[in-house]
């Protein structure tokens, strides 16, 4: 709907425009008003078309338009008609004019244009109502005779129409809607009375952002008294740099109330430095007040350096206050080095007034190996005195090796004091191979005085296999001195073979003396065979002086083959004299077949002098059929020369059917004579269907020998249906 205000804007255009325009008589007048508000557009028009003449001259046709679009206007707000336009889109009068496309203005403008239309009429009507009639009739009946004029309406006269639109009265309608659409976006944060009282220019800033508006009212907690005070350039100000408010507010703890009373130079430097501003107040504790206490040099200075106040305060190593009260050179030193400052100051061993204390260079140099100087004092191993008293290079060496030299005064037991006073060769030596010298000091027992006496070469090689050397220190095989003591092949020979000459020496009955009396090439060999050497020593009852006797390559193959050795030694009545006097190739077949020759030897009554007494080919095969030999000598009554005696094939098949055999002779009657006695077409039946003979000669009552009397068929059909 019009507001009361448009409504008699709308009157005042109609007078103006219409009323007291002197190109037609009132009659004229009169008649195309009514017709305004009564003919659709397209009838319309074709009026208009008989009002235009274009014989007249320049100012005289000017005003004869703009007669003529002052009437289609008011027949197009009358109708909410589509306007012509060069916009690419086509949109109705009040839409396009007034910027609403609200469905009660059609209702309302149709009736208020015709009471409007009605009153102006009526006014002079009441003097001069013959006049008027005879002049309307005048002109419906020239109208019979005027040719349609449609010139007006081309492109050129739009430019005439967009001007003719252009009145006090018009652009007045259009700045009541304006402000009502205003109004009524900023959604409830001003009232239509509020937004009216403020200044034009304030009025317009606000229509031009009425979302910002709304979040500073709304969402920032500005009031109406705050927007009546405040300044154009203060207001843009706030409209402009909505995202730095928004954080000084949200995340500041500022209140817009703070930011409007404060001096607009320092406002602005706010909000230009929100982030920073923010930072201060949210990680570094501080107040608003306390930065509007700041001096503004200083203010600005500290905003430089944001990042680095927060580190300092954050990490409480300095005070707000402590930091304002540095001169300005240290200050900016200060925060240059914030970290560093923050880190050197929280070790608990360097306080404020330590660091102020020392020269700048000095200074620097703790900045910059803070995390060393840190280590360092932490660990409680230098204090800072000590530390400062150092010469430089000896510090530097200290900050380059910060790790290896704390690690070797901790971990090593050893102080500063007695680390600077060995050579400074050593000491490089020794903090570069930190892991290795702690290794040897705590572990291997070894003294900071031992190291520094050693020669360099045996010292580095001592370093260099310090795992190995502490093996034999701390497991007692030797101590330093011995170890220093020796010639550098058996040394370098003994560290390298550390973990062979412990087990030697520890599981064996050798000592560190026999090792080292031995013969380089025995020593290395009995070394490098640590693992064999004590089976035998240990397992097989052999005595090293034995061992050392033996031919070299007999040697090598008892080594070589010491679990087949320690199994026959120690699982069989064999001795190792035994296994000497064997022939090579027998020696080596008995231990190539150690399990076998247990398995035989072991409670089946067999001696190695009866495997002896056979050929190569048949103790191949009686090793082959161990097995079965012993379990048929030891599960029956059979001895080892009844075997011997059996003709091959019928050795072969007693191995081959060992268990129908053993339960044969174990679960009936039968012997092993009655099972030679067979022939060997029923000793087969008799062994491939053990289970039913044993079935039947214990269940069934039938007897050995009426089996035998039985055909092989039958016999073998009577087996064949037992087990089924």
């Amino acid at each position: 709907m019009f507001c009361d205000a448009q409504n008699k804007l709308l009157d005042d255009f109609i007078s103006f425009e219409i009323m007291n325009a002197e190109i037609f008589d009132l009659g004229t007048k009169i008649l195309y008003l009514e017709r305004a508000i009564r003919q659709d557009r397209q009838t319309f028009l074709k009026s208009l078309d008989k009002l235009y003449n274009p014989k007249l001259g320049n100012m005289e046709k000017r005003m004869n338009i703009k007669f003529i679009l002052t009437l289609q206007l008011i027949n197009d707000i009358c109708f909410d008609s589509p306007i012509e336009s060069n916009e690419p889109n086509t949109t109705v009068v009040k839409v396009h004019h007034f910027e609403s496309p609200s469905a009660d203005i059609q209702l309302n403008a149709h009736t208020l244009i015709k009471n409007i239309i009605h009153q102006k009429i009526s006014e002079p009507s009441k003097f001069n109502k013959n006049e008027i009639t005879v002049q309307k009739q005048n002109r419906v009946n020239d109208e019979a005779g005027i040719k349609r004029q449609i010139g007006w309406r081309t492109k050129k006269n739009l430019t005439l129409a967009k001007a003719a639109l252009q009145t006090p009265y018009f652009q007045a309608m259009q700045t009541q809607q304006f402000e009502m659409n205003t109004v009524k976006e900023l959604n409830g944060a001003l009232t239509e009375k509020q937004y009216q009282q403020l200044p034009d220019p304030i009025k317009q800033i606000i229509a031009t952002n009425p979302q910002s508006t709304y979040r500073l009212i709304q969402e920032h907690g500005a009031t109406f008294d705050h927007i009546q005070a405040i300044t154009e350039q203060d207001l843009k100000q706030l409209f402009d740099h909505c995202y730095d408010i928004a954080q000084l507010i949200n995340r500041g703890n500022i209140t817009i109330n703070d930011l409007l009373t404060i001096e607009r130079s320092i406002r602005t430097e706010l909000i230009n430095r929100s982030s920073d501003v923010v930072q201060f107040i949210h990680q570094g504790n501080m107040t608003l007040d306390d930065l509007l206490a700041i001096e503004q040099s200083v203010r600005t200075e500290l905003l430089n350096y944001a990042y680095d106040v927060v580190q300092l305060l954050s990490k409480k190593a300095l005070t707000f206050n402590e930091l304002l009260a540095l001169k300005k050179n240290i200050r900016i030193e200060f925060l240059n080095y914030s970290s560093d400052v923050a880190q050197l100051l929280n070790t608990n061993h360097i306080n404020l007034v330590d660091l102020l204390s020392l020269k700048q260079s000095i200074r620097i140099e703790l900045f910059n190996y803070s995390c060393v100087v840190t280590k360092i004092l932490s660990d409680g191993s230098i204090k800072l005195s000590d530390f400062l008293s150092l010469k430089k290079s000896s510090r530097i060496e200290l900050f380059h090796h910060s790790y290896d030299a704390v690690r070797l005064l901790n971990q090593g037991n050893i102080t500063l004091t007695e680390l600077l006073a060995i050579s400074p060769s050593i000491r490089t030596e020794l903090i570069n191979c930190s892991h290795a010298a702690v290794r040897l000091l705590k572990e291997g027992r070894v003294t900071l005085d031992d190291l520094s006496k050693i020669k360099q070469p045996i010292r580095t090689e001592l370093l260099n296999r310090s795992e190995d050397v502490v093996q034999l220190l701390s497991k007692k095989i030797m101590n330093i001195d011995d170890l220093i003591s020796l010639d550098q092949s058996t040394r370098t020979e003994i560290i390298n073979c550390s973990h062979a000459v412990i087990k030697l020496i520890n599981n064996t009955n050798i000592t560190l003396d026999d090792l080292l009396n031995l013969e380089h090439h025995t020593r290395s060999e009995l070394i490098n065979r640590s693992h064999n050497i004590v089976r035998l020593l240990k397992n097989a009852d052999i005595i090293l002086n034995d061992l050392l006797k033996l031919e070299s390559f007999t040697q090598s193959e008892i080594c070589n083959r010491s679990l087949d050795v320690v199994r026959l030694l120690k699982e069989t009545n064999i001795v190792l004299d035994d296994l000497l006097r064997l022939e090579l190739s027998t020696r080596s077949e008995f231990l190539n077949r150690s399990s076998d020759v247990v398995r035989l030897l072991r409670g089946t009554g067999i001696t190695l002098d009866d495997l002896l007494k056979f050929d190569g080919l048949t103790r191949s095969e009686l090793f082959n059929r161990s097995h079965d030999i012993a379990r048929l000598l030891k599960e029956t009554n059979m001895v080892f020369d009844n075997l011997l005696t059996l003709e091959q094939p019928t050795r072969s098949e007693f191995f081959n059917r060992s268990h129908d055999v053993i339960r044969l002779l174990k679960e009936t009657n039968i012997t092993l004579d009655d099972l030679l006695k067979l022939k060997q077409s029923i000793r087969s039946e008799f062994l491939n269907h053990s289970d039913s003979v044993v079935n039947l000669l214990n269940d069934d009552n039938i007897s050995f020998n009426q089996l035998l009397s039985l055909p092989l068929l039958q016999l073998h059909n009577v087996l064949i249906l037992n087990e089924s």
